[in-house]
């Protein structure tokens, strides 16, 4: 098995089997990659809908992202761990896109790109779609090290393995984190016109209550590791 692909589940069933269905649409070979998802404590149908269309179910009690993505890094059986979110669709080459770039580069340890949200106000699609990469950017400029971005995300199983894994106590920033413990074992990259493609169900409200439920904690988590996220809320 080279690739897992790990959806993370809370409450999904409007759209977990429009995620499941574009991963199974992959260019890549489908014996080269399985579908797990991580149940986080649903109580809707989110887990029968993902097994009806042939992905493997594992169930999270402990409800909170970093939690889910902790147990599908552990259950996943490929050698790549790849992330996206349940109610995000991704293109029909994500997958080679990323089995590539870890198979030139033996020293990558994590790779991913952004995503463009197709929903919510024209105003919270201008900004978030405009600015993503270059917030990213900017802030690989000055600390020197790039962090990927929870719904297209990807690293090694080896390499997370020995970062000992994801801060079960942050509520957001769980990406980064983990981006941050993966840059000290070797090289991590997010590239630029790499999309998936998300709801932007964050920002039906519009642009600042959006942004609102990220408060400082997304620079403070980039530049100064100072965690920022334990008391808010899970978006997902």
């Amino acid at each position: 098995m080279l690739i897992s692909v790990v959806v993370c589940a809370y409450n999904e069933e409007k759209g977990i089997a429009e995620c499941i269905n574009a991963i199974k649409k992959q260019s890549l070979a489908g014996g080269d990659y399985e579908i797990l998802v991580v149940d986080n404590a649903s109580t809707d149908k989110t887990a029968e809908i993902a097994r009806s269309l042939g992905a493997r179910v594992v169930s999270e009690p402990h409800k909170g992202i970093a939690h889910a993505r902790e147990r599908g890094s552990e259950e996943a059986k490929g050698e790549i761990i790849v992330f996206t979110d349940a109610d995000t669709k991704v293109p029909d080459n994500w997958l080679t896109t990323i089995a590539g770039a870890f198979k030139k580069d033996e020293k990558l340890v994590g790779f991913g790109g952004t995503y463009k949200i197709t929903t919510g106000t024209f105003l919270s699609r201008l900004v978030m779609n405009s600015t993503m990469y270059p917030l990213y950017l900017l802030g690989k400029i000055i600390t020197g090290g790039w962090v990927l971005i929870g719904p297209n995300m990807a690293y090694r199983k080896w390499a997370f393995d020995k970062t000992g894994g994801y801060d079960t106590s942050l509520s957001q920033g769980e990406d980064i984190d983990i981006s941050q413990k993966l840059q000290k074992l070797g090289k991590v990259k997010l590239v630029n016109n790499f999309y998936v493609y998300q709801t932007g169900r964050r920002f039906e409200k519009g642009l600042i209550p959006g942004l609102r439920s990220y408060g400082i904690s997304w620079p403070m988590k980039v530049f100064f590791h100072k965690d920022t996220t334990k008391k808010l809320q899970d978006f997902r």
